[in-house]
């Protein structure tokens, strides 16, 4: 009898303790979906491209630019390169419930460099920060020495115009420059030449023409990188 009753006793032990990871397993079980969702999610959130931010403002010594941010997502990371590819610097702007954000990063930056930027959204979910894709890049460069000259010669009552070009070490990821010349501040330029860093050009002409002396001529001078990316920033006398 008493065999009999210490079975029993193991039978209901036995019977209370998979009653009792039961409850366990259920919960694990149905936390895998849970978790699913929370990924899947994240995979869904809105990517940006490079339309999404822009130079805002730029000084000698950093340059601000403006991130329209999602509100799908924690925020969107901006990430500063040298010309090299090496990231420099990386900021933050962040996101809004109220619909698209619009902020403003600002990053210090060296004379004489090319810069380019990226930005990814990112999204933050129980202390797991997930990255969206990376951008294309947008680029800018920060030339102090392009200088022009303007020469009138009284004798012949011509004119003309010399870009002085920063030699290669002081231009650092540009390829070469294109200059153009316009009568227009805003429109009508025309190619002079493409020139290598520290090779002047001499403007004489317009249109195949001599320049008029009394006529007021705009000079662009726009770097091309050696990254392929155009440039934000160009230079205009």
């Amino acid at each position: 009898m008493k065999k009999i009753t210490r079975i029993l006793a193991l039978a209901l032990a036995f019977v209370m303790a998979f009653a009792l990871q039961a409850p366990v397993n259920a919960a694990e079980k149905a936390a895998v979906p849970v978790m699913d969702r929370e990924m899947e999610a994240t995979t869904m959130m809105t990517d940006v491209t490079n339309q999404n931010f822009a130079p805002y403002y730029k000084s000698d010594k950093e340059i601000t630019y403006r991130v329209a941010v999602p509100s799908d997502v924690t925020g969107v990371q901006v990430i500063l390169y040298n010309y090299k590819g090496k990231k420099v610097s990386t900021q933050n702007a962040l996101s809004a419930s109220y619909g698209t954000a619009i902020r403003y990063v600002r990053f210090k930056i060296a004379k004489n460099q090319t810069y380019t930027v990226k930005v990814r959204t990112y999204l933050s979910v129980n202390g797991t920060t997930i990255y969206g894709k990376l951008s294309k890049a947008r680029a800018f460069t920060t030339l102090t020495n392009i200088k022009l000259k303007y020469k009138y010669n009284y004798r012949t009552g011509k004119k003309n115009y010399t870009v002085v070009m920063p030699k290669a070490k002081n231009a650092k990821g540009i390829k070469n420059f294109t200059v153009y010349i316009s009568k227009d501040r805003s429109k009508g330029y025309k190619k002079v030449k493409t020139a290598k860093p520290g090779k002047n050009v001499k403007i004489s002409k317009f249109k195949g023409k001599a320049i008029k002396t009394s006529q007021i001529y705009y000079i662009k001078i726009v770097p091309n990188l050696k990254c392929k990316v155009k440039s934000d920033v160009i230079y205009q006398y």
